[in-house]
């Protein structure tokens, strides 16, 4: 991942991208690129000096588009194939082996809610029934504390009121943050990202990562808290190794990029440079050269 973003700020490096070329076709562009890609060195020396300007600009400018779709391809199976998935399969393992206990604990719930249910309100003389009178009923089919480890197993399996299924997964995601660490900086200044109205927090979010990251401590004030929704509120504020009122770092990564990564693919976030991972709404002379684009433009 940081050698195709290194590969992407080397060749944007160039400056071809700060050419005006407004006035140009797109069908000249494109011929121009790729003659400029199936051309060798002495070819392309040997061309009249206007004709060689253009092409070297053209091919340059494709491959600034190209690096930048092929870093972000990269992205893509490294956030949907080996993080995204690889975590799910191990919060679904999680959850299997959860179940036994949480089958146990849930029948001695059961068993107690029965006899609540099957206790008359009142006596025959009309007095309500009271509330020692009803554990003692209970205790007879279900000690107190083998209760009590039940609501905890069911507490601590179940998710809460801002919880979600994801819990189990996005956690062992979170474990994984030395894996993008190291290239979340080198992300952000290689890409221009851009957004829908609706997913600007997305970049804003994206783009504050690499002063974090360094950081000891960072106040939940900093973060783009309209993200951190689900189970990723527990994992980001309530983690109990964290001071009060700052959040965990790693969580907020990948909370971030995975929003990064699912709005990519609808294509709401794009790469300014980019065309398969550009801006669908504009028309860009950045067409793919020589094959059909994967992505529409």
């Amino acid at each position: 991942m940081r050698e195709a973003l290194d590969r992407a700020r080397e060749v944007r490096a160039l400056g071809a991208g700060l050419v005006e070329t407004g006035g140009f076709r797109l069908r000249g562009w494109r011929a121009l690129a790729r003659y400029g890609l199936g051309s060798k060195a002495p070819t392309l020396r040997d061309l009249e000096e206007t004709r060689k300007t253009a092409t070297m600009l053209a091919t340059v400018r494709h491959l600034e588009t190209a690096s930048v779709d092929d870093a972000l391809d990269l992205l893509d199976v490294l956030m949907g194939s080996r993080l995204l998935a690889r975590a799910e399969r191990i919060g679904r393992e999680e959850k299997l082996k959860s179940l036994p206990e949480l089958k146990t604990a849930a029948g001695r719930v059961a068993k107690a809610v029965e006899v609540l249910l099957d206790t008359a309100p009142a006596t025959v003389d009309g007095e309500a029934v009271s509330v020692l009178d009803a554990w003692e009923a209970i205790e007879k089919v279900m000690p107190r504390a083998k209760l009590a480890e039940a609501l905890a197993t069911i507490a601590e399996c179940v998710p809460e009121g801002d919880g979600d299924e994801d819990a189990e997964w996005r956690a062992a995601l979170a474990s994984r943050y030395g894996t993008v660490r190291g290239f979340i900086r080198l992300l952000v200044e290689t890409v221009d990202f851009g957004a829908v109205e609706a997913e600007a927090p997305v970049v804003r979010a994206l783009k504050q990562l690499p002063h974090l990251v360094g950081r000891r401590k960072v106040a939940a004030s900093e973060v783009e808290q309209v993200l951190v929704t689900g189970s990723w509120r527990r994992l980001v504020f309530a983690n109990p190794d964290v001071a009060p009122g700052c959040v965990e770092k790693a969580a907020y990564s990948f909370c971030a990029l995975e929003h990064l990564h699912r709005a990519l693919r609808r294509q709401d976030v794009f790469a300014r440079h980019g065309d398969r991972w550009g801006d669908p709404r504009v028309n860009c002379w950045r067409a793919t050269v020589g094959r059909a684009p994967s992505r529409p433009c």
